[in-house]
């Protein structure tokens, strides 16, 4: 008598493929989101660099213009008023008087209690103390510039040194060195980014 064998019924599936499959679908997932937004900070990151580089060439521009048009044979100024500089060699630039009392700057230190809307503000702020600069302080890329608010710059006499005697072979010379205290405001391509720059410089007359 022959047995017949019959075959067995496949067991019923658990499911465990489909789970380990999902898991390993939302590890990836998390992975990825991660690295994207890893690569989105970096961007940012390094737009922010660019604009507060951009923002500070403009200042060292402006600061290395206004050091060319001084002049230390014009005089001090109460105010600005709106005065502009492009740099240009013997070109007049507005110098205030430091520590100008009647001026509301007394003290020497008086731009510390100023705000960044000071700066920017024409109806009696900085606009009687600021100047503005018109010459070449921003790159282009297809004719726009990347710096869309020009560099504004602060002069102030802060000292002057006399040097007597300064005998030439046909006249007498009185000679001096006078001392100004720069402070230059720019920013990148858009307001977020500010530099400031401050220096001493003198001038030889």
């Amino acid at each position: 008598m022959n047995t017949i064998t019959l075959p067995s019924l496949p067991r019923q599936q658990q499911g465990a493929v489909l789970i380990m499959g999902l898991v390993l679908l939302m590890a990836l997932t998390i992975v990825g989101v991660a690295s994207l937004n890893n690569n989105t900070l970096q961007s940012r990151m390094a737009g922010n660099l660019v604009d507060s580089t951009l923002a500070f060439n403009a200042a060292e521009t402006a600061a290395r213009a206004l050091q060319v048009s001084l002049n230390p044979d014009n005089g001090t100024r109460s105010s600005c008023q709106g005065q502009t500089y492009d740099g240009t060699l013997g070109s007049a630039s507005c110098v205030l008087d430091i520590g100008d009392s009647a001026n509301g700057r007394g003290d020497i230190n008086w731009m510390e209690n100023t705000t960044y809307q000071w700066w920017t503000d024409t109806s009696g702020g900085g606009a009687n103390y600021v100047q503005g600069y018109t010459g070449n302080y921003s790159p282009t890329i297809g004719g726009k510039k990347l710096i869309t608010n020009a560099p504004r710059a602060i002069v102030e006499e802060h000292a002057t040194v006399g040097q007597y005697g300064q005998g030439l072979t046909r006249r007498n010379l009185t000679t001096g060195t006078k001392y100004y205290r720069l402070t230059v405001r720019a920013t990148g391509s858009s307001d977020n980014s500010v530099a400031m720059i401050q220096e001493i410089v003198s001038k030889h007359h």
